[in-house]
């Protein structure tokens, strides 16, 4: 009797597209909220991106940052779940907070994008 090993692979083929004009960096940051997550007592604060260049915006834990403030004291500082945002489209950025502070805050947001070397910078009244 002969006994089969199940395998599954997955392959990736990276593509290097190369196209006339300039490289167009432009993300405009949009709206903030808080919500609640499926998991437990963590909320997400998700703040909408609009990508209107033409090159993909790699949205990563190190450059992106969200400081929330409560009567003019910083109660934490959050970094972004890691994302990728194709050109000409709108997507959500996550930063989880896990802490207890409830009620109205300021949130500032510092963005700082790969390869234009601009930082977006935004502050913003929230609601916990």
């Amino acid at each position: 009797m002969q006994d089969g090993v199940a395998v599954r692979m997955r392959m990736g083929v990276v593509v290097v597209v190369r196209v006339p004009g300039a490289v167009v960096h432009r993300v405009v940051l949009g709206t903030l909220r808080a919500a609640r997550t499926a998991r437990g007592r963590a909320r997400a604060i998700e703040l909408l991106l609009a990508n209107q260049g033409n090159v993909t915006e790699s949205i990563v834990r190190a450059r992106a940052s969200l400081s929330l403030f409560s009567r003019s004291r910083r109660i934490a500082k959050l970094s972004a779940v890691p994302r990728e945002l194709r050109p000409r489209t709108r997507g959500l950025v996550q930063f989880l907070y896990r802490g207890r502070a409830r009620g109205p805050m300021t949130a500032r947001v510092d963005i700082s994008l790969d390869g234009s070397g601009r930082t977006l910078q935004r502050v913003f009244r929230i609601r916990m």
